[in-house]
């Protein structure tokens, strides 16, 4: 059922109504629990319950909206709340496998592993997270999937513009062949830019009206982020957090709001499988192979949304978006100014090089050069290695910072 009007009491007596009708015929929807490290740990064996029913809102300006906070954008943005209500009940967590050691034991590889590591064991007491931690968590869970409902939408009128773009300068030789799409796309892509950035180019008002209704969208999503740095920066193990240069914080709010409580997970290899990197009967996560069946994929998990938010955090941990290199030759592990991850991620190219037998190069610029298969396994690493640490240290310090 639609209405024109924009006046919010008159939407909302339309979801009154529509409540009132299902409920006269009886008919429920069934809400799944969110079960994200029992799930990684093999234990979601609970089914879902249905959502009970809810009272008619009383107000419903009031209860549509749910402003709990002073926040304008223009006219539009007065009618967007903050964030979604966060609920004060504690959550309800399936109990997970403890650990049969105290003990965690890492690779037998000092050199790749920061000095304090160089024993092979990192000492970690059972987890047990508090109601706060909880709570927090539960925050950045759905401030996550409301900006990531901010970028879907921003996403959908971006390629509409394009698609608008591309309408107005299309040609048949445009589909002669593969190549030619591709070279149409890069050219629509690169001509979407300029008109985007030059309000004067003739053709801006073909994607005006999208780039105005990003606006709002735009300025919502930024509320949603700095709500979002602000409850991570709850999390004890933001300390350790800030000090890794390149994880930034809307990548580690990201990474809780795709796994949740990531101290609950059984082991780091549950954490890599939620965020699409474990390796599964020698294939990739995601790539069962050829000839994979129906539950073979189901078997895998792979979500394209989960697999994301640690590949973008890795890029900015190893620099330069993925692309940094050291001095062809340079002992990394003699230089001061290189990070951690930076001196794993050379370390690691130069072994799948010679693993793989791809020579590194050097580039006109005196940098290592690496072949894009010895790169991406480099930067996977990187990516595995930066998520274990993460896990180690949210579990040395389960308790909730005041």
């Amino acid at each position: 059922m639609f209405t024109e009007s924009n006046n919010p009491s008159e939407l909302c007596a339309v979801v009154e109504t529509t409540t009132r009708k299902r409920a006269a015929t009886g008919a429920t929807r069934t809400i799944r629990n969110s079960r994200r490290a029992p799930i990684a740990n093999e234990q979601a064996n609970k089914p879902s319950q249905p959502s009970p029913a809810q009272p008619l809102a009383s107000n419903p300006i009031a209860d549509c909206l749910d402003v709990t906070s002073t926040h304008t954008h223009g006219a539009v943005g007065n009618l967007i709340p903050d964030a979604a209500r966060i609920s004060k009940e504690p959550i309800e967590w399936v109990p997970h496998q403890e650990l049969q050691s105290t003990l965690a034991t890492v690779e037998q590889q000092p050199i790749f592993h920061p000095p304090e590591w160089s024993s092979g064991h990192v000492s970690l007491a059972p987890y047990s997270p508090t109601p706060a931690t909880q709570e927090n968590v539960a925050e950045i869970v759905t401030l996550h999937r409301l900006r990531q409902g901010m970028i879907k939408a921003q996403t959908k009128l971006k390629l509409q513009g394009m698609a608008s773009i591309r309408f107005a300068t299309m040609t048949d030789d445009d589909f002669a062949s593969d190549e030619a799409k591709a070279k149409a796309r890069k050219r629509n892509e690169d001509l979407y830019r300029v008109i985007v950035s030059d309000p004067a180019h003739p053709m801006h008002v073909n994607i005006a009206p999208y780039l105005m209704a990003m606006e709002p969208l735009d300025a919502q999503r930024a509320v949603y982020e700095k709500a979002m740095v602000k409850a991570v920066k709850r999390l004890p193990v933001y300390e350790w957090v800030k000090d890794v240069k390149g994880f930034g914080d809307i990548s580690f709010a990201t990474i809780v709001g795709e796994c949740g409580d990531i101290g609950s997970y059984k082991s780091v290899s549950a954490v890599w499988k939620r965020l699409g990197l474990a390796v599964m009967s020698g294939n990739r996560q995601g790539a069962p192979g050829e000839g994979a069946t129906k539950d073979d994929w189901i078997a895998h998990g792979y979500n394209k949304q989960r697999r994301s938010v640690s590949y973008v955090a890795r890029e900015h941990v190893i620099g330069g978006m993925g692309k940094w290199r050291p001095a062809f030759g340079e002992d990394v592990w003699a230089n001061p100014e290189l990070t951690y991850y930076q001196k794993v991620y050379a370390d690691r190219a130069r072994f799948e090089a010679e693993k793989l037998g791809l020579p590194v190069t050097v580039s006109n610029k005196g940098k290592e050069s690496y072949k894009k298969h010895v790169s991406m396994r480099a930067h996977r690493y990187v990516e595995k290695r930066l998520l274990r640490n993460l896990w180690i240290e949210w579990r040395r310090h389960p308790a909730q910072a005041e």
